[in-house]
């Protein structure tokens, strides 16, 4: 299929807006809709779910005026995550919010294909505008908009709809759940770590893992008197740049090590991570022994600085940390998702 069109919207009824957000599945994933439909709507009767050619799409409403849909679709955004981590798929959905196109009139529907099946199966005259399948967007969902979808790679194969949909009403549920659609950490994080299915090797596999661990971290400051002595060596390189004239190289060689040291005042990489992971494992004994977990965590940072500096470890070494990694990663968001919207 290189293009498709289809209703986009009842086209009818009093003005209200509808938050509807397309998403892919990693390969080896689908949504399995019960009987050959297209289309599931939720318990709630606020989500429905529905498979196009290409793509999903999640719609979330109605609403009575766009800005209360807007904080639908960051909502919708996070929903969609946490099924990702229930279910262990990869996911992917457009982070900006696309734009309906209006006419200033509306068209007439030609009598000639493929449009003239629009006004067959909806009855519609005319049509108000049109938008594209594949954008994440806030739909008049009383105007007579017509769908467009471009072609895409398909996906394959099983999750139930009803477990799918299940699952983002119970994320809709949670009383919180703005703050996970406000958290712009967390939510990359999860959309790194769970972007991994879509990597075909162990080795692309692994890095995406652990950045999604890096994506977490706020920056940890060192120790007090690490603080004090970096700030005396900021003071002496400081004043041998002021010594020296601005055009002569040294003094930007000095000005660079300045930025440099400078930096050092907040902690590395690893020790902030092994420190966060400690810190949430302390609030969630359940995620497993601390001293363990925290040397795998040590071991799998490791194993990612000799990755990237040699291009190779030996693969009995990567494997194990990618088994950890798969396991640790998901458990630890799925945590850190609750905490932030039951808090």
């Amino acid at each position: 299929m290189i293009f498709a069109i289809s209703p986009g919207t009842a086209g009818c009824g009093e003005e209200r807006f509808v938050a509807t957000l397309p998403f892919w599945l990693s390969p080896g994933s689908i949504l399995q809709l019960p009987d050959e439909s297209t289309q599931f709507t939720g318990a709630t009767g606020r989500l429905t779910v529905e498979k196009l050619h290409h793509l999903y799409t999640a719609s979330l409403g109605p609403y009575p005026s766009t800005d209360a849909a807007e904080q639908g679709l960051a909502q919708l955004r996070a929903a969609v995550l946490w099924c990702a981590i229930e279910f262990g798929t990869g996911v992917r959905y457009p982070v900006e919010t696309g734009a309906v196109s209006l006419f200033d009139e509306p068209i007439t529907i030609p009598t000639v294909q493929p449009m003239a099946h629009i006004g067959k199966v909806t009855g519609w005259e005319c049509t108000d505008g049109h938008y594209e399948a594949g954008e994440a967007l806030i739909r008049p969902d009383h105007k007579r908009l017509v769908r467009f979808e471009s072609g895409r790679a398909t996906v394959t194969a099983g999750i139930a709809i009803e477990r799918f949909v299940a699952k983002a009403e119970e994320a809709l549920s949670f009383e919180h759940l703005s703050q996970v659609a406000d958290d712009d950490k967390l939510k990359l994080a999860i959309e790194v770590a769970m972007s991994h299915r879509f990597e075909a090797s162990d080795n692309a596999q692994f890095i995406t893992l652990i950045t999604s661990l890096e994506a977490l971290l706020p920056d940890l400051p060192v120790s007090p008197a690490a603080s004090v002595a970096i700030a005396e060596a900021v003071q002496i390189i400081r004043d041998r740049r002021d010594n020296l004239p601005r055009a002569d190289p040294e003094w930007s060689e000095l000005e660079r090590l300045l930025g440099r040291v400078d930096k050092l005042r907040m902690d590395s990489i690893g020790a902030g991570m092994r420190s966060f992971v400690n810190a949430v494992l302390g609030r969630h004994p359940g995620l497993g022994d601390r001293q363990a977990i925290s040397k795998q965590v040590r071991d799998a940072y490791n194993t990612r600085s000799r990755l990237l500096h040699d291009g190779h470890v030996p693969q009995e070494q990567l494997r194990a940390r990618l088994v950890f990694l798969r396991d640790f990663v998901p458990r630890l968001l799925r945590c850190l998702f609750r905490e932030a919207a039951s808090a």
